[in-house]
């Protein structure tokens, strides 16, 4: 299955969705009727048999739960009798890593070293120079898809005795076959969405945790007899130009936090100072003139050390929440065209927002 919108702003917006704490809006209980067409719609995303996407919900209760994180991604997610098996988002289905402990194939699974997995837990997105490529793996990089979803699996022991991990993570393919060809070995290839170690992992109790076993390997012989030795050293390095990808000090981290926070109270600002007679509003005009430099807390803003990292990328989001209206005059040009008068600020408490102006 492929994300429906193939945008290196989205895939940033997106990645590690559940590495901090998130809100749960709502849960509900699926009805049979609802629970069998969540089972069709899983059936038909990865294109397996419908009994055989079911055998996981077998005599099971589904609760949808509707949960915002903390980059204001909005996400749909199923649980299965506690456990989170499936949550969607932008319109897409991910499983989560206990479903793929029933269904690994429904997958491209891609392979890296434990050194680079403790790195993804940490925050980073899988880069290529971390990834095996080579002998019985080259048979992956053929028809690479960008914005498809895949998982991510390690292979540890020594060099004629390889095991293999679960799948311990999943994500959203961050290049194409073109792509994969001409990136000199360097770059993003995976932007990973969930691990095996996220707060999302945490809506089902340490018990249920360790039935999946998630931590035990097994032997790989099946795919690597012959080709052994195999070189199990992938390089941990960061190159300067992917610095971005991995994990921030807790320092750096805090300061992100930060930043995301402030554009938000930025963001809630500069709509206060417009007027029914500033639209159509360039969104570039915006953000210089009503957000950045009309801070009422005087911290610096820098959209580059937020989630976001775009403009266009937040403003979108804003759209989708129901704070404003949008136009794309053409690829790159935001057109701010209105404030929506029912939008969530208005179901804040008075005190903290200022008054919005429509």
């Amino acid at each position: 299955t492929e994300i429906s919108r193939d945008q290196d702003g989205l895939f940033i917006a997106l990645r590690m969705l559940f590495d901090k704490p998130f809100k749960t809006r709502s849960t509900v209980l699926l009805r049979d009727s609802k629970k069998r067409k969540l089972i069709e719609t899983i059936a038909s995303t990865f294109k397996i048999d419908p009994s055989k996407a079911g055998e996981p919900f077998h005599g099971k209760s589904v609760h949808e739960l509707k949960l915002n994180t903390n980059s204001r991604s909005d996400v749909l997610c199923y649980l299965v009798d506690g456990i989170p098996f499936i949550f969607e988002v932008e319109s897409t289905l991910f499983p989560t890593v206990f479903f793929l402990t029933f269904l690994p194939n429904i997958l491209k699974t891609f392979y890296t070293s434990e050194s680079v997995l403790e790195r993804i837990y940490h925050g980073a997105g899988l880069m290529l120079p971390g990834v095996f490529k080579d002998g019985p793996f080259a048979e992956n990089f053929t028809d690479l898809c960008k914005g498809s979803v895949c998982a991510v699996a390690s292979l540890s022991g020594s060099s004629d005795s390889v095991q293999t991990s679960k799948a311990v993570a999943v994500g959203l393919l961050a290049m194409s076959s073109a792509d994969f060809q001409s990136s000199g070995g360097k770059g993003v290839f995976v932007t990973v969405l969930h691990t095996a170690r996220d707060r999302l992992t945490e809506l089902c109790s340490p018990h249920q945790r360790a039935q999946f076993a998630l931590t035990e390997t097994t032997p790989f012989l099946d795919k690597v007899s012959g080709l052994l030795p195999l070189q199990l050293n992938l390089p941990t390095e960061i190159d300067k130009d992917e610095a971005d990808d991995f994990p921030l000090s807790d320092s750096e981290t805090t300061a992100g936090n930060d930043q995301t926070e402030l554009l938000m109270n930025c963001f809630l600002h500069g709509l206060s100072m417009l007027s029914a007679g500033d639209f159509p509003l360039p969104a570039n005009v915006f953000y210089a003139k009503h957000m950045k430099n009309s801070n009422p807390s005087g911290a610096q803003l820098d959209i580059k050390k937020t989630a976001y990292k775009k403009v266009g990328v937040f403003l979108e989001k804003m759209a989708a929440e129901g704070y404003i209206t949008l136009e794309v005059e053409k690829p790159g040009i935001i057109i701010l065209t209105s404030v929506c008068q029912n939008n969530p600020s208005s179901r804040l408490p008075a005190s903290s927002v200022p008054t919005l102006i429509f």
